[in-house]
């Protein structure tokens, strides 16, 4: 009755989400750019996505690098606010609209 528990939780550091790349842009021969990334948070830059993919845990010096280029990706967006836009007109604006007909119809 008088004990107290603490749950303590701490990062792993080998799990997968905890590996690290440092990835460098150069153009023209100069560094334009510089990130560490990991897992799920990419460096993005002309158009394109670095992603870490993968990596060798016998070898801590290699890491696997996917790129990325997305150019649907704003036909994806566009569909994607004109299916709210729809939602919005089916679900509040049409029946709003049949509503003030009938008032303007019953008077």
């Amino acid at each position: 009755p008088g004990e107290q528990y603490a749950l303590a939780l701490a990062p792993k550091s080998d799990e997968v989400k905890a590996y690290r790349s440092k990835l460098a842009v150069f153009q023209d021969d100069q560094k334009v750019l510089e990130k560490t990334i990991r897992v799920n948070d990419p460096l993005h830059y002309g158009g394109y996505s670095f992603y870490q993919s993968n990596f060798k845990e016998e070898d801590p010096t290699y890491s696997g690098i996917s790129v990325v280029r997305d150019p649907g990706l704003i036909v994806v967006w566009i569909g994607f606010v004109m299916l709210s836009l729809g939602m919005i007109f089916i679900y509040y604006v049409k029946p709003a609209l049949a509503q003030r007909r009938k008032d303007l119809h019953d008077n």
